[in-house]
């Protein structure tokens, strides 16, 4: 995300974030490699030895987690660890909370079964009977 003035930010409200279901990035790849460095500064900070191919990056503000609201969300990780980046700091949810104030009534669990994946996803494109799939004109 970028950077916001005061008083105009985004909001990231009632979202589920599900991270590890992706195959790993080729090893050449710049993003591959932006992430090996944000593992390793994890690893420093937080004492969390992760497996290279499945950061628990949940989301990265690069500017600074100032002027933008997440609160509400769900995050599901392999284990149930997650972090987000403010410019070059990480933070858990605990501290994003604590620290920040941002991520109340957020929640971070292990990734669920692939039925309850499959079941969010339907509940979440189901188009009503009701909606006409044609514009009638006269």
């Amino acid at each position: 995300m970028g950077t916001f003035n005061e008083g105009h930010g985004d909001i990231l409200r009632g979202n589920k974030c599900l991270l590890g279901l992706q195959g790993t990035l080729d090893s050449s790849d710049n993003e591959s490699k932006r992430m090996k460095f944000r593992e390793a500064r994890l690893r420093e900070e937080y004492g969390y030895s992760i497996n290279d191919d499945d950061p628990k990056f949940v989301g990265s503000m690069y500017r600074g987690c100032e002027n933008v609201t997440l609160e509400s969300n769900e995050y599901y990780t392999p284990d149930g660890k997650a972090f987000i980046m403010c410019s070059d700091n990480f933070y858990d949810m605990d501290d994003m909370r604590n620290k920040l104030g941002l991520e109340i009534n957020s929640t971070v669990a292990v990734l669920p079964d692939v039925k309850t994946i499959l079941d969010w996803a339907k509940s979440a494109t189901i188009i009503s009977s009701e909606v006409p799939t044609s514009v009638e004109t006269s």
